[in-house]
């Protein structure tokens, strides 16, 4: 089980300090950013919001509290877990995932949903590196799991492999 929550990556950023602004994929000035990659970003401050400075034990009570006043809650949870997962590398990245693990009431099918958003985007190909990596150890954990409905977006990933990469 401790394989499950290996993070691809040793190195972990701040939380707190991300931008306002979608850091999924590598946009020029002038790209339009997506309604949902947005909600991610706003759903992501909101959760970093309500756990930052909290222990592992509060910070779990307050998640658990918030997905069960309803399932808008619950999604703007699952959303902001996600994109945590896929911004931030290392132990932060894990902590993420831990949190959606205990927080996801459907199976994961909310968050697999969302994967399966970034991973059949047109814009695929201009998904960040770090992304991409995270995204792609994201889904192993959720096949290690054996979630429902991951077979689908394994199938979307393997649509959008290219030669060489």
């Amino acid at each position: 089980m401790a394989e499950l929550f290996t993070p691809p990556d040793s190195s972990s950023s701040a939380v707190g300090q991300m931008p306002a602004t979608p850091q999924l994929f590598n946009l020029e000035p002038i790209d339009v950013v997506e309604a949902w990659q947005q909600e991610l970003v706003d759903c992501f401050l909101v959760v970093s919001g309500l756990i930052s400075g909290k222990s592992s034990a509060e910070a779990h009570d307050i998640l658990q509290q918030r997905a069960s006043e309803s399932m808008k809650s619950h999604s703007e949870l699952v959303n902001g877990l996600i994109y945590g997962v896929l911004t931030e590398t290392g132990d932060v990245s894990v902590s993420y995932f831990r949190q959606l693990s205990l927080v996801a009431r459907d199976g994961y099918a909310h968050a697999i949903g969302r994967l399966q958003l970034v991973s059949s985007s047109q814009k695929f190909a201009l998904l960040r590196h770090k992304v991409r990596v995270q995204l792609l150890w994201a889904v192993a954990a959720l096949v290690r799991g054996n979630a429902a409905g991951v077979e689908a977006l394994v199938l979307s990933l393997t649509r959008q492999m290219r030669g060489g990469d």
